[in-house]
């Protein structure tokens, strides 16, 4: 599954995915600014500490289910790793489609892509975990500002 140490090469690939996969966000809010969502409203309503657990449960837990366990599992059911990937990204979609509307995809899609293409090249969960953890952090920002 990928459990081990990341190396300084995995890192960088990290940083260069989160720094296109914001760079797409803030380009594409700007082009089609996105209607407001409910699960955004749900999200900044709550206490900041619990948005905090949120985004760190979030990077560790959806990392393993969407992408450590699954596609190391159908990867080997299959001898087809593309397989997982066809399978796991709607999965992994769907729920944050629901929860935050279909804008969803054009805003943070770039995201979710940069996670399947971190994990395809380097197999590295913790990479993976670290970077899902800096594309929510941005969340706390209208947490917080909510609160001043």
């Amino acid at each position: 599954m990928g459990l081990t140490r990341p190396t300084g090469r995995q890192l960088e690939l990290a940083l260069y995915l989160f720094g296109g996969a914001m760079l797409w966000q803030w380009a594409a809010m700007r082009i089609v600014p996105p209607a407001p969502s409910r699960g955004s409203a749900e999200v900044i309503a709550l206490p900041v500490i619990t948005v905090v657990l949120l985004i760190v449960s979030a990077a560790v837990c959806e990392e393993i289910l969407h992408r450590g366990y699954p596609l190391t599992r159908l990867a080997e059911l299959t001898g087809r790793p593309w397989i997982g990937y066809v399978l796991t990204v709607p999965i992994f979609v769907a729920p944050h489609v629901a929860t935050f509307g279909p804008s969803w995809l054009w805003t943070s899609g770039a995201g979710t892509l940069a996670l399947y293409v971190l994990y395809a090249r380097t197999r590295n969960l913790p990479a993976c975990m670290m970077l899902h953890l800096c594309l929510n952090l941005p969340m706390l920002i209208p947490t917080i500002a909510a609160r001043l």
